[in-house]
């Protein structure tokens, strides 16, 4: 299988393909990664090549082409080295993708090898899903996504996929759900114990994480009755300065704490020793893993509610919002666990321990195998020359709205939440 990647940047996605990699690498198979454009962290690539073959586009490219390796103009102008390219796909039947830009390079690529099936994976729902400029980009994208075998889809959870057959009118129930997943350790012993009151969360502040602001906000509160209580949050992103100007609006600079990137191989050492944890993705899935009470937080929403903490999840279900869940205020369960200390905290580490076992990288990757068994291969449309001129002049036309902030909504689509078409 050959997964492409857009970047290798600090995100869930990067740390998803490590350990995808080290899971495939333990069973005597290597993946190959494609990564699209020149922007990686460096220790996360250092570690990816541990177990897999890594290649940037850009070296199969011509190279004047290479140098705007980083645009997402990247994509429409591409012209590949088609012996190159034969030679890195050899006997690799599977290109998986992660995001648009990628399903236009791997449909680029399925030109010079045609054998080559393509699978979708829906990371994050307002990938392909989301509101935006009129103009054939967005047009290319609602229709190509429309027309694609539903079985060629990988979703994580069952709330993404419901809300693809709303947008897409078209049902996905023959679309495969994998767990998201991470890998499982022996359970950890911190030999000199959590820090009463830490409060951690770990994740890029961006727009749909609102845990953060909404953690803050209750700081005030928290405080009155837990005085001794902090909060660090690992992350760098957009949000940055609304949320410290927060922070500082309620003079909170002795209790809150921006701790920047999280170094990801001391990930359980930094979260083992937190009271309780907050965050999505599978950050929050590795903190209950690592034996930290961890409360989901639910994308973009606007209230400060969550589903509780990872013992709770039903199914796979636990980043979307969703009005007909369950759910809980952050500030009653803060008062709970506080209020019962050790032994609380104890109760809940073991449960949230317990209930991640179902998010086993191994039953990721069992997925996937599964998957990729299927021989049938999708006969997808090769981009004409004359649809790719217009994707790219709509695009540029995306981009320059962007940059006079006349229309930011492809930027920021993933703060969206579920959007109706």
């Amino acid at each position: 299988m050959i997964i492409i990647a857009n970047t290798l940047v600090a995100n869930g996605g990067t740390t998803f393909i490590i350990r995808m990699s080290k899971e495939y690498f333990r069973n005597n198979n290597k993946l190959k990664v494609i990564v699209l454009y020149e922007n990686y962290l460096q220790e996360h690539l250092d570690e990816l090549k541990k177990y897999a073959e890594v290649h940037f586009i850009k070296n199969y490219i011509p190279k004047y082409q290479s140098k705007i390796s980083k645009s997402q103009l990247l994509p429409f102008i591409i012209q590949l080295k088609k012996e190159k390219i034969k030679d890195l796909i050899g006997n690799e039947d599977v290109f998986h993708v992660m995001g648009i830009f990628g399903y236009i390079l791997a449909k680029k690529i399925k030109k010079i090898t045609p054998s080559v099936k393509i699978t979708i994976g829906v990371y994050h729902q307002n990938e392909f899903m989301y509101s935006s400029i009129n103009g054939y980009f967005n047009n290319w994208v609602y229709k190509e996504m429309n027309n694609v075998d539903p079985k060629y889809f990988i979703f994580f959870n069952n709330s993404m996929r419901n809300a693809y057959s709303n947008y897409f009118n078209y049902g996905f129930k023959d679309s495969p759900i994998l767990p998201i997943g991470i890998t499982l350790n022996e359970q950890i012993e911190n030999e000199s114990g959590y820090n009463e009151g830490l409060m951690i969360s770990v994740g890029n502040l961006v727009g749909f994480k609102t845990y953060n602001k909404h953690i803050i906000n209750l700081m005030p509160s928290i405080l009155k009755k837990y005085p001794k209580v902090k909060f660090d949050i690992y992350g760098i992103g957009e949000e940055f300065n609304d949320l410290s100007s927060l922070v500082e609006s309620l003079n909170l600079n002795e209790n809150v704490f921006f701790k920047g990137l999280l170094d990801y191989n001391k990930f359980d050492e930094i979260v083992s020793k937190a009271h309780v944890f907050f965050g999505n993705g599978t950050a929050v899935l590795e903190a209950a893993n690592a034996g930290t009470p961890s409360i989901t937080g639910i994308e973009s929403c606007e209230d400060p509610i969550t589903y509780g903490y990872v013992h709770q999840i039903e199914g796979y279900d636990y980043n979307e919002y969703d009005k007909d869940k369950k759910y809980y205020k952050y500030e009653t369960l803060l008062n709970e666990l506080f209020e019962g200390g050790e032994n609380e905290r104890t109760k809940l580490s073991k449960l949230g321990q317990e209930n991640v076992k179902k998010f086993d990288i191994i039953n990721t990757v069992n997925g996937f195998n599964k998957i990729n068994s299927n021989k049938e291969v999708f006969q997808f449309k090769y981009i004409r020359k004359s649809e790719n001129l217009k994707l790219f002049i709509s695009f540029i036309r995306i981009s320059i709205l962007d940059v006079l902030k006349i229309d930011q909504r492809f930027k920021y689509r993933r703060n969206q939440g579920e959007t109706k078409k």
